[in-house]
């Protein structure tokens, strides 16, 4: 199966349309009206070419430039910690 495609059952309305609308709404060329149970989408639409994650849930545009799935696969930065207020040294 080395270099074989794999293909996965696109989500149907039936199953959650906000799924759905999700993966229609990621750049493919379609209406959420033209998913049926024939449609298929292949495992290279996302990072690592691993399927779907609970990091990326969503597929990639396939014409995607490789700095833009850069970008959107880098991992997010943590947000600053708070400050305290520092106590002024005047008397």
């Amino acid at each position: 199966q080395e270099g074989k495609p794999i293909f996965l059952s696109f989500p149907k309305k039936s199953q959650g349309l906000e799924r759905c609308l999700r993966w229609v709404n990621a750049g493919l060329r379609f209406t959420v009206d033209k998913v049926t149970k024939y449609t298929y989408i292949c495992y290279l639409h996302w990072p690592g070419e691993a399927g779907p994650t609970k990091e990326f849930d969503v597929p990639l545009k396939a014409t995607m430039k490789p700095k833009e799935v850069l970008k959107v696969t880098k991992p997010k930065r943590k947000a600053p910690l708070a400050r305290h207020a520092v106590p002024s040294k005047r008397r």
